[in-house]
């Protein structure tokens, strides 16, 4: 199984010059769809349902930060396969052409300038949502992370195992 972290790796470690940069992301926002099907999570965008029943957490990413892919692994390998009573789904922020684009994601989530970009739902209602720093530490709780063991982990250069 790819790592989320391994997959962002490829674009810094394709060796192409400057200018094919652009074209890389592409490539890497094209297909992380499959690297998120080979994960407990599910790729989320605007008109899908949201759960009725028990907790939701959205996580909003850039492909290209090593942080975003190193916290969606590590909350992979924190999660029981099927996590339970928890959906966990994702999307990429290269998807929002906008800044008001983010609220169709998590409404009302005001001026992003960090990613993650998080929701937490309960039965259907959006009860907590933060962005940046915030949002990494709502993922954190959610998912059974420690959020100091998190930091570590992010900033170091090694991905999680």
């Amino acid at each position: 199984m790819t790592t989320f972290y391994d997959f962002s790796q490829a674009l810094t470690s394709s060796g192409q010059r400057e200018d094919s940069l652009g074209l890389s992301q592409k490539n890497l926002d094209a297909r992380f769809s499959s690297v998120v099907s080979t994960s407990p999570f599910r790729l989320w965008s605007p008109g899908n349902p949201i759960p009725a029943k028990g907790k939701r957490l959205l996580i909003g990413v850039a492909t290209w930060s090593a942080y975003d892919m190193k916290l969606l692994d590590a909350v992979s390998q924190a999660l029981p396969r099927p996590p339970v009573d928890l959906t966990v789904e994702v999307f990429n922020v290269a998807d929002c052409s906008s800044p008001e684009a983010f609220d169709r994601y998590v409404p009302d989530i005001g001026r992003v300038f960090q990613t993650p970009i998080v929701g937490l739902w309960s039965d259907g209602q959006l009860v907590d949502k933060a962005t940046g720093r915030a949002g990494r530490e709502l993922v954190a709780r959610v998912s059974g992370l420690d959020s100091l063991e998190l930091d570590r982990l992010l900033a170091t250069g090694n991905p999680p195992h």
